[in-house]
């Protein structure tokens, strides 16, 4: 699959390696695979993907979703069972009280939309 010449620099050989803990971005939210398989570039570290293997990181990106998306659905009664104030709770899981109301708002008719604004 690599062993190619790198389209980067022309020079060097494209070869595969394992990598733990590979930051990446998936529709633009940070997201670490546990065990990423990567073509680099032996002569100027450029990295190369397949299609296969990105594939593979958006499928585990939508699991990891779809267990926090259970977290915030069972957000208020966690925190309440551990009876914590929201203001406590929000400094424990290293959010804000704000963000902590809004995902606890049951009147919300869909999700809060994480927007970029310039």
């Amino acid at each position: 699959m690599y062993d190619y010449i790198c389209q980067e620099c022309g020079q060097g050989t494209v070869r595969e390696q394992r990598i733990k803990s590979y930051k990446v971005k998936i529709k633009r939210y940070p997201f670490v695979v546990p065990e990423a398989t990567v073509g680099v570039c032996d002569k100027c570290k450029a990295e190369h993907f397949t299609a296969d293997e990105t594939k593979r990181w958006e499928d585990l990106f939508y699991e990891s979703l779809k267990k926090s998306r259970f977290f915030l659905q069972n957000i208020e009664r966690i925190r309440k069972d551990l009876r914590l104030t929201m203001d406590n709770f929000a400094l424990l899981i290293g959010s804000n009280r704000q963000s902590l109301y809004d995902w606890e708002d049951h009147s919300r008719s869909r999700p809060q939309s994480r927007m970029l604004t310039s």
